[in-house]
């Protein structure tokens, strides 16, 4: 829409390629809109050229940040601060493969870790509170102290006032 209204040509053909181009993660946005915004900076100017650049990069900023964390999380039932950790974490450690698995990994990590606890069956759905396992809390046997033996005399056995 930016590219229309700033009267950029080929403006399908250019919307096209920034829309797929942003599929490829990182730097697929980044190219993509930079050939729209020098096809902008040539043929329209450069204040066009400049405000395009600023949608553009608004636009990949809510996408990453805020569309994508909530639609993905919604889809695999995870909170969006764990889709951002868990795409940093594995951009970070393993680059681009580690940002396409992160997402799954977690979802996994996540399912089972319910699954064990009993917080979800099998399938993913809610367990009731009445069919719910928790484990009993242990039960604390607390023993008489001890009485001191005469010929065994420490500062505990003082303490306690035994002897």
């Amino acid at each position: 829409m930016a590219m229309w209204l700033l009267g950029t040509p080929l403006v399908l053909a250019l919307a096209l390629l920034v829309f797929f181009g942003s599929f490829i993660p990182v730097v697929g946005a980044f190219v993509f809109g930079g050939l729209a915004v020098v096809v902008t900076l040539l043929t329209v100017g450069l204040w066009p050229a400049v405000i395009l650049l600023a949608v553009l990069v608004v636009e990949d900023l809510l996408e990453g940040h805020l569309y994508q964390p909530l639609i993905v999380g919604r889809t695999v039932k995870l909170h969006p601060v764990v889709i951002l950790i868990a795409l940093t974490a594995g951009s970070v450690l393993a680059g681009i493969t580690g940002a396409i698995i992160s997402i799954p990994l977690a979802a996994a990590v996540s399912a089972a870790v319910k699954y064990v606890t009993g917080v979800e069956d099998i399938h993913g759905n809610a367990v009731p509170d009445a069919r719910r396992q928790v484990p009993e809390a242990p039960t604390v046997v607390r023993s008489a102290p001890k009485a001191c033996l005469p010929r065994t005399e420490t500062s505990r056995c003082k303490e306690q006032g035994a002897r």
